[in-house]
């Protein structure tokens, strides 16, 4: 059993939580490595793909005209 302190800034609460999934599970592996294999089998050491898109010239913000 193992207590966890994680700080989160920025986005909303869902963003948040969806973030403190991978950070567990990259802890979990530095703490044991022989959770490695069963960590990537459930997909959880992957890193989300999503970023911020860029603001477009000639626009307020990304797709704000």
């Amino acid at each position: 059993m193992l207590d966890v302190d994680i700080v989160v800034r920025g986005g909303g609460v869902t963003g948040q939580c969806e973030a403190c999934i991978p950070a567990m599970a990259k802890a979990l592996q530095a703490f044991d490595t022989r959770t490695r294999r069963p960590l990537k089998y459930l997909k959880l050491l992957k890193s989300d793909p999503r970023r911020v898109e860029r603001k477009k010239p000639g626009l307020q913000k990304a797709r704000k005209g």
